[in-house]
């Protein structure tokens, strides 16, 4: 298990998004030219999307897609997210990666949320002193065999920890702050490097 590789916890990476295609928040999405992925991406349904800057890939709705060009071994893909509809969200998502499990069509997604409602929250101690903000939600129904969720903290650029999502270990107060009820937890802090930048090699000019 390595929690940078999803392919460790039972995802398989299908493609890369390289931009937003249109004016309605279609993703350009390029892929191995490889029948089982062709056959993953073309299918309506549930995914998996990873941010460049997130650890585990989010659900998402595949609402329709098609294939939009083919250079050497790797085809273009416009891919529609069902609830993704402005350009300027789309582009955003560059150097995300899509992702398929064997049980997507087991579980029910509404639409496609570009972030959880705690990431981006403070995080504070019991006396009110700040600690940091929630970088990123690990949540054991994505594949980590967790006994309950964790929640990842950004204490400072290069240093995070991982918390329990757990009323012994944190308060919740959605859309306001996550108090941390034990200092101590913070001695788990790790060292913390984002993923580096995966190059592909050169792409031909147009879309």
């Amino acid at each position: 298990f390595d929690a940078r590789d999803p392919s460790t916890f039972g995802f398989q990476e299908l493609g890369q998004v390289v931009g937003a295609h249109g004016v309605r928040g279609s993703l350009r999405v390029d892929a191995p030219s490889a029948v089982d992925v062709e056959a993953a991406l073309l299918a309506e349904g549930l995914r998996y999307l990873r941010l460049a800057s997130r650890r585990t890939p989010r659900p998402v709705v595949v609402a329709s897609c098609r294939e939009l060009k083919r250079f050497g071994a790797t085809v273009r893909y416009v891919v529609a997210l069902k609830g993704l509809g402005d350009r300027e969200e789309a582009a955003r998502l560059a150097g995300a990666v899509l992702y398929r499990r064997d049980e997507d069509t087991e579980e029910p997604v509404e639409a496609y949320e570009p972030s959880t409602r705690l990431e981006g929250l403070r995080v504070v101690d019991a006396q009110g002193e700040a600690v940091g903000v929630v970088w990123d939600v690990l949540d054991p129904n994505e594949g980590a065999a967790l006994a309950a969720p964790l929640l990842e903290l950004e204490l400072e650029e290069t240093r995070h920890c991982l918390v329990p999502l757990d009323p012994s270990c944190v308060e919740v107060y959605e859309g306001e702050e996550v108090v941390l009820l034990n200092r101590a937890l913070l001695d788990l802090a790790f060292d913390y490097a984002p993923p580096p930048p995966i190059i592909r090699g050169l792409l031909e000019g147009g879309e």
